[in-house]
């Protein structure tokens, strides 16, 4: 899921390429509303001053089930990256959802 919303492939998730990731895990607001979301994102994963949010801000968030976090099942992450990849079918090589760290399961 990192690598599918990293469009620039720079190690961060940025503004707009995390925004693809919050709409899939329901945000519907507008654009102000937003970049108020992403950077108490940035403020909460202690990314301040970052591009974005890296892979294990990202994996700290996907497995954070507290009001701060935006808890996510391996299901949840495999139906995103469905969203994010139609073509997307199965977990790569060497990956299986249960015996992969959280964080390798958002690649």
């Amino acid at each position: 899921v990192f690598r599918a919303c990293d469009l620039d492939s720079d190690g961060y998730l940025s503004r707009a390429e995390m925004r693809k990731f919050a709409m899939l895990s329901g945000f519907e607001g507008e654009d102000e509303e937003w970049n108020q979301e992403f950077q108490a994102l940035l403020s909460l994963q202690n990314c301040l001053g970052c591009p974005g949010l890296d892979l294990p801000a990202l994996g700290r968030l996907v497995d954070d089930d507290s009001d701060n976090g935006c808890y996510c099942t391996d299901e949840d992450l495999r139906e995103m990256l469905l969203g994010l990849n139609p073509d997307f079918n199965e977990l790569p090589p060497g990956l299986s959802s249960t015996a992969a760290p959280r964080a390798a399961s958002t690649s």
